[in-house]
């Protein structure tokens, strides 16, 4: 006879959850907290503690749960935790993306914008150019995850690459933009996949706690504030996905042979935005800085 509950099994030090026949899916996110043993044998071991940890905290929402979800485990590099982040937010930006297509097409929203001060070139084309909407979130999401999987840059699931570290910074600046589309252009899809997932306070607090949303390499000045310009921060209100007000960071100055396996109060996830960062969109070379696809209007 099946369980109505999810079971906890110890599997090879990491325990996980299995799904019996018959078992409804509301048993099983209501799991127990997920424990990490990290062995050579299960390479996948933090992915896994990841989903168990965001379903935990899915059923106490709260800020300090969500903070706690943020930080980085002991035993786990920054940089890892940064990779194992993104690529569990690309699973669910596919699904934001299924969500969101019947209304966002080349008629209603024929180019990438948040507010009406900015809008942004897709970087998956050889020269960045304007794209509708939805094509520049495809192309994003699927840019992103060419090179989350290409071996070249991500070889191994347990670790990072010291050259591979550039990448990051600059694919969830890009990313986060789809939530500042969705936030101003397609409210009610927004706060449907913020009810079911929290997903934009998530990825906004992660980003805010490992210094991954810097302000934009651009160099230009808002026509509001004459300030530099911050492209990606703020896109979408604090208020709106129940976030305290950010507390500025302290400014640091990475040196190029710093250890990525600092923690992240130290150095935010030895992964700090620098004018290299430079995300390749599914292909090997080089790609456009938010210098060439950040564009402001009037």
């Amino acid at each position: 006879m099946a369980s109505t509950a999810a079971t906890t099994v110890n599997s090879g030090g990491h325990y996980g959850q299995i799904v019996l026949p018959g078992q409804k899916r509301c048993d099983f996110l209501h799991g127990g907290e997920p424990d990490l043993v990290l062995t050579d044998e299960r390479p996948l071991a933090v992915g896994e503690y990841l989903k168990g940890r965001i379903r935990a905290f899915l059923r106490d929402p709260t800020l300090p749960a969500l903070i706690e979800l943020c930080r980085v485990p002991p035993g786990v590099s920054p940089s890892l935790w940064c990779v194992e982040n993104i690529r569990e937010f690309m699973v669910e930006f596919n699904r934001v993306i299924a969500e969101v297509q019947h209304e966002c097409n080349e008629e209603t929203c024929p180019r990438m914008s948040a507010t009406d001060e900015w809008h942004f070139l897709c970087a998956a084309h050889r020269k960045p150019m304007d794209c509708c909407a939805i094509d520049y979130m495809v192309h994003t999401v699927d840019g992103s995850t060419n090179l989350i999987l290409s071996s070249k840059n991500f070889p191994e699931r347990t670790k990072v690459p010291q050259a591979s570290l550039k990448f990051i910074p600059t694919l969830y600046r890009r990313l986060y933009r789809i939530f500042g589309h969705l936030f101003h252009h397609h409210r009610a899809v927004f706060f449907k996949v913020e009810g079911q997932s929290r997903m934009c306070a998530r990825f906004t607090q992660f980003v805010r706690m490992h210094g991954l949303l810097g302000p934009s390499s651009s160099g230009a000045e808002s026509s509001r504030s004459g300030s530099p310009v911050e492209s990606n921060l703020y896109l979408v209100p604090d208020a709106a996905i129940g976030l305290a007000p950010p507390i500025p960071p302290v400014a640091t100055s990475p040196s190029s042979n710093t250890s990525p396996e600092v923690e992240p109060e130290t150095q935010p996830a030895g992964v700090s935005p620098t004018r290299e960062e430079e995300a390749s969109g599914g292909v090997e070379e080089e790609e456009a800085s938010d210098t060439e696809t950040v564009v402001r209007d009037g």
